[in-house]
């Protein structure tokens, strides 16, 4: 794989990662005095995940 290309499939696995750890952990969150809903963290966590396997798989050819 082209170094940018992993860069973003480990980039957004973190983030994957970490959407899906705050969902199980429960973290809430308060943005500009809004809460940011804990579904949010789910589908950003599936979502994240999807895109990081479409760009390997595209790449791996």
């Amino acid at each position: 794989m082209k170094p940018a290309t992993t860069i973003a499939v480990v980039f957004l696995i973190l983030i994957s990662i970490a959407q899906l750890l705050r969902f199980i952990f429960q973290v809430h969150i308060i943005a500009g005095g809004v809460t940011i809903p804990l579904w949010v963290s789910l589908l950003a966590s599936i979502v994240t995940a999807c895109l990081a396997v479409m760009i390997w798989r595209e790449h791996k050819g």
